[in-house]
């Protein structure tokens, strides 16, 4: 059986420490799934070396123009994996 959450960083950048955080309680409530959005039509929250200028940041508030490296990105599904999610 799967049980997860949805986490929206098309629409919000949520820093990896938070994201690291989450996966700590999610593994102890025994969840094993993580739907991670990083593109919308209005963000597109990952860089890609292969097409620089799809990068586009998920808030533009002028306080955070942040988005996921690929190392950001596989950090988290190592950290994930190793915690059965």
């Amino acid at each position: 059986d799967m049980l997860g959450i949805l986490i929206d960083a098309g629409r919000h950048y949520f820093d990896t420490w938070w994201l690291k955080r989450l996966i700590d309680v999610l593994a102890v409530l025994q969840f094993n799934l993580i739907h991670f959005r990083l593109t919308d039509d209005q963000a597109f929250a990952l860089q890609l070396e292969s097409h620089p200028n799809l990068t586009w940041p998920a808030r533009r508030d002028g306080k955070t123009n942040k988005v996921y490296s690929r190392r950001d990105i596989h950090y988290l599904i190592a950290y994930a994996r190793d915690r059965n999610i």
